[in-house]
């Protein structure tokens, strides 16, 4: 079976709200929720993880993909491997007995402010896929293998070495040693790399020493031979750099209303593996990156609703 791209990333349960007015996220997620009650202008459930939103838009764009990932075998994990096969994505979900699924609730100001997320990390939730939890087979059969965070080494490093071009979505730095080192080692295998700009400033300046400012930090990055580098800066754009090369601004999309930007970034990531994938140059994938970015901000939650069917914005407009 060929595939396209193959994701690797757990399954998450969110619900994105709008209100007519700020709350402040309480101590727990039921009671921001009830703090959030009479200020509701919209509410909407679905699953939720970089990784499977990421998936879902190259599947909209016509890629052929395979999810491989975890989750809670409880409610909130079942509805959102559910949601996955709605969409018609190859989810290879494990289901953890005795688990539970991760939840997010995003506070979304009707005014266009930035949006509060408050994470539910419950006691005994999934934890990431161990390692050699990817299939050999699927690993073989993959154009481009895709991480969310750096949690996967063992199978990036092994697509590396059969010559598949590994992405990772980093998010944050990671602080642990343990994890930098693990993430150190993945560095040099990367083809892609995009985080935010305060991680990938955090990221160069624990690796070089120093606080750099983003260009910078993109370019350091690179030198490690990274073949593309991009910081996002939300409604200010993104910075990137090939290896090699000196780094450039990539300007923002405007956007007549935002309505959320919580998954512009998975719309960004997926817009540059689609590009890499046709063979383009960094520069028109960012390009395409934050036309689908600006798109994610036109609806509430951080994935297209499934009666949203329509693709990424035309490659040659």
């Amino acid at each position: 079976m060929a595939v396209d791209v193959l994701v690797v990333g757990n399954l998450v349960w969110e619900v994105a709200a709008r209100v007519t007015r700020p709350v402040a996220p309480a101590t727990d997620l039921w009671t921001s929720i009830r703090a959030a009650l009479p200020h509701l202008e919209r509410v909407r459930e679905d699953g939720g993880g970089s990784a499977a939103n990421t998936a879902i838009h190259l599947a909209r764009a016509g890629r052929r993909v395979v999810l491989v990932g975890r989750a809670g075998d409880d409610p909130a994990g079942r509805a959102a491997l559910q949601s996955l096969a709605r969409r018609g994505i190859d989810a290879r979900v494990a289901l953890a007995p005795g688990r539970a699924t991760k939840r997010n609730l995003i506070l979304v100001p009707a005014d266009g402010g930035e949006p509060r997320v408050q994470v539910d990390v419950p006691p005994r939730v999934a934890p990431p896929l161990p390692a050699g939890a990817v299939p050999a087979d699927l690993l073989a059969a993959a154009r481009v293998l895709h991480l969310d965070r750096a949690s996967a080494t063992e199978a990036a490093l092994a697509a590396a070495r059969d010559g598949r071009p590994v992405t990772l979505d980093l998010h944050t730095c990671p602080f642990r040693p343990a994890a930098l080192d693990r993430l150190r080692a993945m560095l040099p295998r990367l083809d892609v790399l995009m985080a935010s700009a305060a991680a990938v400033v955090a990221l160069a300046g624990r690796l070089r020493g120093g606080a750099p400012e983003p260009a910078d930090a993109c370019a350091a990055l690179a030198d490690l031979g990274i073949p593309w580098v991009v910081a996002t800066m939300g409604a200010a754009g993104a910075i990137a750099c090939v290896a090699g090369g000196r780094p450039f601004a990539v300007p923002p999309v405007p956007v007549a209303r935002v309505v959320d930007p919580t998954g512009a970034g998975d719309a960004f990531m997926a817009a540059l593996i689609d590009a890499r994938l046709d063979g383009a140059a960094l520069d028109e994938a960012c390009v395409r990156g934050a036309r689908a970015g600006a798109e994610a901000c036109t609806r509430l939650g951080a994935r297209p609703e499934i009666r949203d069917s329509h693709q990424f914005p035309p490659r040659n407009s």
